[in-house]
């Protein structure tokens, strides 16, 4: 009995000590992979959507894919974010020089132009082509719906003699 006795006063000791090594390594494996993609994807769509805008369409989209990427992912998207964003700028400069040709034909300071530079970051890189391919008549619709908008003026253009609306 005094050896069995023995074997567990010895035994016991260690035991708790192992329990505890093993524990707090498992620990230190288990918490950083949670702790890096949180933080690394919720950084990497932080960041690009600040570059995009965060209502707009990219935003959305950046926020839809990072939730499905896995963390090392969007640890090297964040290594060469750079890359990225030069992709969102061209997708805004495109759009925004639709923008712009709408701001001209309808008048830098008229509603109009302050509604299409508030609301063209939310649209999709397909949509501002769309726009495009059909601009004379956008352009006569959204003079059309600003002067029928109440008092608010929209300066004459070129394009607005050819729209047929007054």
């Amino acid at each position: 009995m005094k050896h069995s006795n023995l074997k567990r006063c010895v035994l016991r000791p260690r035991l708790p000590l192992g329990i505890v090594l093993l524990t707090s390594l498992g620990l230190a494996a288990c918490n950083k992979p949670p702790t890096s993609s949180t933080e690394s994807c919720g950084t990497y769509a932080k960041l690009l959507c600040e570059k995009a805008d965060p209502e707009s369409s990219q935003c959305e989209a950046i926020r839809v894919a990072t939730d499905l990427m896995p963390p090392a992912a969007c640890a090297a998207g964040l290594r060469d974010v750079e890359y990225t964003t030069k992709k969102l700028e061209s997708i805004q400069a495109y759009c925004n020089d639709v923008a712009q040709k709408i701001c001209t034909a309808v008048g830098p300071d008229s509603d109009g132009c302050k509604y299409v530079m508030k609301s063209y970051k939310r649209l999709r890189l397909e949509q501002c082509k769309g726009i495009e391919e059909h601009l004379p008549e956008v352009i006569a619709k959204v003079q059309e719906h600003h002067n029928q908008g109440g008092r608010k003026t929209v300066n004459p253009s070129p394009v607005s003699s050819h729209s047929g609306g007054g």
